[in-house]
């Protein structure tokens, strides 16, 4: 079954919502304000960060090498403060990239496209 941009596998969730929980905790946030904010249980707010915590450095490579292979110009790759941040930069160059080539991707928000890079397993297990 295909999946509409918006969604991760496994996950009731958007993508937006996810992504939102993700640059809260970036910012500095803990899971328990975040799922405040969000109005999620804490359990599930903490899941989604271990979890895409657990795989930044997989995502950050990904990232990179998509986005390379689709533009070789692409970047550049600035280290951050964590490695979840040069993940979710990664994968946002790596989808602004995948905007400008394919048609179908241009009418795609930013994180749709950070979904359809992950092909909607930002969050799946290794």
């Amino acid at each position: 079954m295909l999946l509409p941009p918006y969604c991760l596998l496994r996950r009731a969730d958007s993508v937006h919502v996810i992504a939102t929980a993700l640059l809260d905790h970036i910012a500095g946030r803990g899971h328990r304000r975040i799922a405040e904010r969000l109005r999620r249980p804490a359990a599930t707010v903490r899941g989604w960060l271990r979890r895409a915590s657990a795989r930044a450095a997989f995502w950050r490579r990904y990232g990179v090498i998509h986005a390379c292979h689709l533009a070789p110009d692409a970047g550049p790759f600035p280290p951050r403060a964590t490695e979840l941040a040069e993940a979710l930069d990664a994968l946002g160059e790596a989808a602004r990239v995948g905007q400008e080539q394919h048609a179908a991707w241009a009418a795609t928000d930013p994180w749709g496209a950070v979904s359809l890079v992950t092909g909607g397993r930002l969050l799946t297990p290794a």
